[in-house]
């Protein structure tokens, strides 16, 4: 795997594993989202409940990861 896919104008990197994080955070949201809607009471009301809960796991993934880093380093 190629660490840096492409640059921008200007030299700016697209790294792959920035491409594959986001890809994989869109997916696993998608798929939250189908399942809080499929196992719902009501699920427009659900799937907006819900609908702010992969971003906070995408913040406190990411915060996490850099402090287990400063504690480690």
């Amino acid at each position: 795997m190629h660490p840096i896919l492409f640059e921008l104008p200007g030299g700016f990197p697209i790294r792959s594993f920035g491409v594959l994080l986001a890809a994989g955070f869109l997916l696993g949201s998608w798929i939250f989202s189908r399942l809080v809607a499929r196992f719902s009471d009501d699920p427009e009301r659900d799937v907006a409940v819900y609908g702010a809960l992969p971003l906070w796991i995408l913040i406190g993934i990411v915060v996490g990861a850099r402090l287990f880093y400063v504690v480690v380093e």
